[in-house]
């Protein structure tokens, strides 16, 4: 995949799907699908990540802008553009669709949203949009809502689900596993004293953070996947860190992973987080995890 900047454009013809994808979920891979299915090349316009992005529209994201280009990249998407907001903040709307999505991206066809909204304080829409491309013979496609269970599919109910818990749905609306790919850092290596080495990992503070507690999940070292047990939360038997920390115990694995940039995949929630009396009642508990995760997964 190509990453294009402010500095760079795309000389062949390309089919751009719009959006700030926060979460690659499956309204949001109807856009891109649009592009995918086009006789032009695919490309996606985004945003860096949402601290770039003006007050009223900051989010919690619900995956990192590593992440996302991981899952373009897989979907084959060959352009992408991950803008500052700053960049064209200032633009109307005629502005943006000229200088960026005609002459830098040279679009043929451009694929949004219905609710989708650009230019300097949001005032164009899809509508906009579809007019301003048909004067310069750029193809639009318009994707109608979403929806599963005749729920409607939006980043705002896939935020909910992960907070209260619901990681199995939420990865249904999503299309893959809430994806995380962060860098270890050193922990309290209290772990090894149990024989449970785990992996430290901080997510960031502009992500959305699921409930605190205990899944099962699937770490990848190199092209191995392997079962593993996650917690998410602040380590409360152990006196509590301020930041959120996701800790993994790989099962059958042995080996320094520090500094890495390790993907871990969420499947199921297991339990909620617990502050045991001792090391002891923590050890036969995760002894109790481990044995779930081998027993009824199979990844």
């Amino acid at each position: 995949m190509i990453i294009i900047n402010s500095n760079t454009s795309i000389n062949e013809k390309t089919a751009v799907a719009l959006g700030f994808f926060d979460g690659l979920h499956k309204g949001h891979r109807a856009v891109i699908n649009s592009a995918l299915n086009s006789r032009y090349s695919p490309a996606v316009f985004t945003f860096e990540s949402s601290a770039s992005l003006p007050k009223f529209q900051k989010r919690e994201n619900i995956i990192t802008s590593r992440v996302k280009e991981f899952y373009l990249k897989k979907m084959g998407v060959k352009y992408i553009y991950p803008a500052d907001f700053d960049e064209i903040k200032g633009m109307s709307g005629e502005e943006f669709v000229v200088k960026i999505l005609a002459e830098k991206m040279n679009a043929a066809k451009i694929s949004c949203g219905y609710d989708f909204h650009f230019g300097k304080g949001g005032k164009w829409n899809s509508q906009d949009l579809k007019k301003i491309c048909s004067e310069l013979n750029i193809e639009v496609d318009i994707i109608s809502e979403q929806k599963e269970n005749d729920e409607r599919i939006s980043s705002t109910l896939i935020r909910q689900l992960l907070k209260d818990g619901e990681i199995r749905y939420a990865n249904t609306l999503l299309a893959q596993p809430l994806t995380f790919i962060l860098e270890v850092v050193h922990g309290h290596k209290l772990g090894r004293q149990f024989n449970f080495p785990t992996i430290n990992q901080y997510i960031p503070a502009d992500c959305v953070l699921p409930k605190h507690g205990v899944y099962a999940s699937i770490t990848y070292i190199g092209d191995r996947a392997y079962k593993s047990v996650s917690s998410i939360g602040n380590r409360p038997t152990f006196g509590g860190d301020e930041r959120a920390l996701l800790e993994t115990y790989i099962i059958d694995y042995k080996g320094d992973l520090y500094g890495q940039m390790i993907r871990v995949e969420l499947i199921d929630f297991l339990r909620g987080q617990i502050k045991f009396d001792n090391k002891e009642e923590l050890i036969n508990q995760m002894e109790l995890d481990k044995a779930l995760v081998i027993n009824n997964y199979k990844f």
